[in-house]
């Protein structure tokens, strides 16, 4: 998952978060401050309880400060 923190939005806190089609948060990959520039983050298909999850469709949730978006992603074992 990539994606970029603008200068004015690095004093923020950015939560990067994984749910499954049900709604469900699956993992929280990022839940603190991190510098302007882009980033790079991978999931390893583990859940917060260290379990593997199933292939399918999955969404994560970026936020920072106020602004957020949503995507949608395929894992595949």
């Amino acid at each position: 998952i990539e994606f970029g923190i603008p200068d004015f939005a690095e004093n923020n806190i950015t939560k990067l978060k994984i749910y499954n089609v049900l709604g469900q948060e699956i993992i929280t990959l990022i839940n603190k401050k991190l510098t302007s520039g882009y980033h790079t983050v991978s999931w390893n298909g583990l859940n917060n309880k260290n379990q593997k999850v199933a292939s399918g469709i999955y969404f994560y949730s970026l936020t920072n400060g106020d602004r957020g978006l949503i995507k949608k992603m395929i894992f595949v074992k």
